[in-house]
Order: C-alpha cells, then sequence, then structure tokens
C-alpha cells in the first residue's frame, strides 16, 4: 500500500485587502502539490474577506475571523497554527504568489536533505523600482542559512515538530526585529538544521514598499503579475534584469562599497558564529524601541499607529 502523502497546512493571516488575498489564495489552488489545507486568519476583517474566502468553495479552505485587531501578523500566525492539523506547515503572507511548483519543491529539499525548515528564492516584485536588497536572497557558497538574510515567511515550509520546539511567533511589539525574521533565527539559534531550495518559487508585492497600499487597497500590481506570472516570458525576463543590475553592481567600484565590504566582514563573522540576527541590532539603533519595526510599516501602509494594551 502506497504511503499517504503527508498533508500541508498553508497558513494567511489577512486585514482587509481582500482584493489582493484572492490572487494569493488562487496560487495556493494552482500548487501542483494537493493534499493541503488552507486557514485563512483575518485580523478582525471588516471588509467582504469572508464572502471572498467563501467564493472558492473548496472543503480545504476555512476562515477565522478574529474578534479584536492585533495589528499584525504575528498573533493570526499562531491561532492559524494552531488550528492547522498537517505534518508540515506553509505561511502565506495575503500580498504574495507562490509558483505551482513550490510546495512539492520544498517538500522534496525537505526530506531529502533531513532538514527542520526549507526555504525557496523569491522575487520582491517591484515595476518601479528594482529592490536588490531582497532579491534572491541566497546567493553563497555555502548552502545554508544566512543570519544577513531576510527570508520572508512565504518561503518557508517547516515541520510541525520545528514550530513545537521552537515556540510561537513573538509579537512585533517584543521585539526589536521583524517576528519572521526573529523567528527564523530562533530556529537557527536553537541549532536546527535550515536549508535553502534554489528555486525561484514565490513573487512578492510588499506592502511594507508601497506608500498607502492598505489605505488605498492597492492591487494593480497584483492583477498585473497574477496575470502574467505563469509564462515563461515573465520569469525569463525578471531574472534577466535581475542579472544585469546584479552584474551591475558587481563591476561598480565606489569608496562607500570598499568600506562597508571591511566593515561588514567581523558582523559577518560573529553574525554566523553566535547565530544572531543583524537585523534586531540594525532596527535597535534605527527605532530606539521594540516594536519600531511593525509601527514604521503600519505608517507606509496608512495604518493607525498600534494600540501597545491590545492583547
Amino acid at each position: 500500500m502506497a504511503t499517504e502523502k503527508p498533508l500541508v497546512s498553508v497558513v494567511i493571516a489577512t486585514y482587509n485587502r481582500s482584493n489582493v488575498l484572492k490572487f494569493s489564495i488562487a496560487s495556493v489552488l494552482k500548487q501542483d502539490y494537493q493534499n493541503f489545507e488552507i486557514i485563512v486568519i483575518g485580523d478582525h476583517c471588516t471588509d467582504d474577506t469572508e464572502e471572498v474566502v467563501n467564493s472558492f468553495v473548496d472543503k480545504r479552505i476555512s476562515f477565522y475571523n478574529l474578534e479584536e485587531n492585533f495589528g499584525e501578523q504575528s498573533y493570526p500566525n499562531n491561532i492559524g497554527f494552531q488550528k492547522s492539523t498537517g505534518e508540515l506547515i506553509a505561511w502565506l503572507n495575503h500580498d504574495d504568489l507562490w509558483y505551482p511548483e513550490h510546495l512539492s519543491a520544498l517538500m522534496e529539499s525537505l526530506y531529502q536533505s533531513e532538514s527542520d525548515l526549507v526555504y525557496s528564492w523569491f522575487l520582491a516584485y517591484n515595476v518601479h523600482k528594482f529592490n536588490l536588497a531582497y532579491n534572491l536572497p541566497v546567493f553563497t557558497k555555502e548552502n545554508r542559512y544566512f543570519p544577513f538574510f531576510f527570508i520572508p515567511a512565504s518561503t518557508w515550509l517547516v515541520k510541525r515538530d520545528t514550530i513545537t520546539k521552537a515556540g510561537l511567533w513573538k509579537s512585533a511589539r517584543e521585539i526589536y526585529n521583524a517576528p519572521s525574521q526573529e523567528w527564523i533565527n530562533r530556529v537557527n539559534k536553537l541549532g536546527m538544521k535550515i536549508t535553502p531550495v534554489q528555486k525561484l518559487s514565490v513573487i512578492a508585492i510588499q506592502s511594507g514598499c508601497r506608500k498607502d497600499s492598505y489605505l488605498n487597497r492597492q492591487v494593480e500590481e497584483h492583477e498585473y503579475v497574477f496575470e502574467r506570472m505563469y509564462t515563461a516570458e515573465f520569469r525569463e525576463n525578471v531574472l534577466t534584469e535581475l542579472c544585469y543590475h546584479l552584474a551591475l553592481r558587481h563591476n561598480r567600484v565606489s569608496l562607500k562599497e570598499y568600506f562597508w565590504f571591511f566593515f561588514k566582514k567581523p558582523i559577518v563573522f560573529f553574525a554566523i558564529r553566535y547565530r544572531f540576527s543583524p537585523h534586531a541590532l540594525t532596527n535597535r539603533m534605527k527605532f530606539r524601541k521594540k516594536g519600531g519595526v511593525i509601527d514604521y510599516l503600519r505608517d507606509v501602509r496608512g495604518l493607525s499607529k498600534l494600540n501597545r494594551d491590545t492583547k
């Protein structure tokens, strides 16, 4: 008798952007691996999110709307995990998109490498500005997690036992780092095995890089990308553009870059040696308070500041 393939629980935290959520859900339904459940957690959504979720008419999709707004994804993601039943967990940001081979490629790598967590390449899509700092962040000689990288949760596939051992996501109010990066770095500090999968399988259209993205319910880029991303031409074009900009950066020489190269060396050494995330340090210096990251992102997105008495 053939062994049943493991169930993957896909957790999507969302807040009042039903117009982009429909694309992220659709990208999950297009997966070539189909043994999954989708758990959508609304952070007290007041728009038509429930109607949009129900419009898919798929028994594998469930929706829960929180009674109070938490203001960022850590708590909804924890609730989603607690409601999940899968052996494997995949978080998906509600404004990100998966290619059809995302789950199957990560699952194959997870078991072959005997890892606790694997993650793929992602493209931070922006039609107006090519942001190299957040694109394909796994070009390293050693095929392993590197604390300097910002690895979005949408790129992860995690064993359930890994989450049980590492614990739930911490609130953005309690830490200097972004909750997702604090969590993956916690997994790294525990000595668990994290392995990158050398494959572009996620398109991220990041709300934190777009002024008033929530306030104006921006959706045009999602419509444009979703219509084209499944064509070979689209992937070829974005990768060609990436290679072009990487070549320009590699061949550009400046005093500033030389200074940063030598300044970064000791930070890199200590980050690897002691398994800490430099993001927490730089955010602490930049914002000077815990929760500064989420306050900044909410301001960019056109949302009010968090009520720190919330949960």
